[in-house]
Order: structure tokens, then C-alpha cells, then sequence
């Protein structure tokens, strides 16, 4: 009757552990789904914004609105400013959750290196953020670890310009055959 009872007893722990690893994994996919989710919503709020306000295009380099940027206008720089900071706020947040993330599966995995094409491509064109992420204000507002990672993606676009703007290098003279 005793090795009954502890048998008994001992598949219950194993099934009531399988049931908790169970609940765990489903409630760490339910909470990356809705931060995926709480992600888009949060691009989405980003769109309305330049849908709004087209100006807020003149914030990319490579976009036709940043060629009809006023001039001296105040109103208008701090409004892109503003805009350039929702954005790099929007990015941190994603990029903590990441890092706090733990194991990922590849759909993780996938959505994150979207988040990461967007931040590289918002340093990559915007000279806004390229001078926001060295700005001294900028070391109180965002994570040390996020600040490295935005100056580490200037630095990479920095290479990248050096590298296009260098001379190419002159063809090696051709010995004569006789």
C-alpha cells in the first residue's frame, strides 16, 4: 500500500511540474505576442504622427521632405527634434525588452531584427539623430546600453560614408611584355 502511495504521489509531482513548465512557456509566449503586439501599436502611433504632420518626414535625409525643411525655423526644428526623440524612445523600449527577453523563438527572433533594420536605418539616415546621440543631455535620457548601441550604428554608418568618399586607389602600372 506505501509504494502505492508513493507512486502515486510521485507521478503527481511529475505531472504537477510538467503542468507549471507548461503554464510558464505559455505565459512568456502570451507576454512576447502582446509585446509584439504593444510594439506595432506603438509604429502605428508613429504613422499617424506622419500622416498628420508630413513635415515630419524632413527628420530622414533620404526623404523629399527633408529638402523642404524651413529654414530658421524654430517651431518647426523642435518639432523634429520631438519627433526624432518619440522615435528613439519607441526603439529603447523595444531594445530593453529584448535584452530582458530571454530565450527567444525564431518569430522573436525575426520581429526583433525588424526593430534593429529601424534603428539602424534611423541613424543610418538622420542627421537629427546623428546629433542627438552625441548630445551631453542624451547620457540622462536613454540606458547606457542603448546610448552604446546608437553610437555604435553612427559609428558603422561614419565607416561606411569614409568608405565611399575615399579615393579609390589608383590601378597597379601594367608591366610591359616583350
Amino acid at each position: 500500500m506505501e509504494v502505492l502511495s508513493l507512486t502515486l504521489s510521485v507521478i503527481s509531482l511529475f505531472v504537477a511540474g510538467f503542468a507549471a513548465y507548461l503554464t510558464y512557456r505559455l505565459g512568456r509566449q502570451q507576454l512576447h505576442l502582446l509585446a509584439r503586439h504593444e510594439y506595432h501599436k506603438l509604429l502605428l502611433e508613429l504613422d499617424r504622427e506622419l500622416m498628420r504632420d508630413p513635415a515630419l518626414w524632413g527628420l530622414y535625409d533620404n526623404h523629399e521632405m527633408a529638402r523642404h525643411r524651413p529654414v530658421g525655423d524654430a517651431a518647426h526644428t523642435a518639432k523634429l527634434e520631438a519627433f526624432a526623440f518619440l522615435k528613439l524612445n519607441l526603439l529603447e523600449m523595444v531594445f530593453a525588452f529584448e535584452r530582458e527577453a530571454g530565450a527567444m523563438n525564431q518569430e522573436d527572433r525575426e520581429f526583433f531584427e525588424g526593430w534593429h533594420g529601424t534603428c539602424r536605418d534611423s541613424v543610418y539616415n538622420s542627421a537629427l539623430i546623428r546629433d542627438i546621440i552625441d548630445r551631453p543631455d542624451c547620457q540622462e535620457v536613454f540606458g547606457k546600453r542603448f546610448l552604446a548601441h546608437l553610437k555604435q550604428l553612427k559609428r558603422e554608418w561614419q565607416q561606411a560614408q569614409a568608405a565611399r568618399t575615399a579615393p579609390a586607389p589608383s590601378p597597379a602600372p601594367v608591366a610591359a611584355h616583350v
